[in-house]
């Protein structure tokens, strides 16, 4: 891989740190204990944070790779590498007693990614 300082502007650099801070951000959400917390509503909330976290990854991930590859790929692997990052994230949960192993999760996850990229793609290509 190039070197990132030496072949992105600064707002390149930038971004790429941000990406890298919010990907921390999302790993430890993911891995600390969370209580029981019941909120009263209809709506999934656990499903909706997912959906919105991860279409934000993609997002932040087809900024950085639109520099360099089409629209088209970046698109495609913004929402491919932020699902398996999701996918990475909830094999670590298996493991862990406190947190669980979800499908529903990845599949929150998978779908954040690709309509965020999608809705950010076709407003912006």
């Amino acid at each position: 891989m190039p070197h990132l300082k030496r072949d992105l502007p600064e707002s390149g650099v930038i971004t790429m740190t941000s990406f890298i801070l919010w990907l921390v951000i999302v790993f430890l959400l993911s891995v600390v204990p969370v209580p029981g917390i019941r909120i009263l509503s209809s709506l999934p909330l656990d499903k909706i944070v997912h959906f919105v976290l991860y279409g934000v990854t993609a997002v932040m991930l087809y900024r950085i790779l639109r520099a360099r590859y089409s629209a088209k790929r970046s698109v495609l692997y913004s929402i491919s590498v932020s699902a398996f990052y999701g996918a990475l994230l909830e094999c670590v949960q298996f493991f862990l007693p406190y947190r669980s192993f979800s499908t529903a999760d990845m599949t929150a996850n998978t779908l954040g990614a690709a309509v965020f990229a999608g809705v950010y793609f076709f407003k912006y290509h």
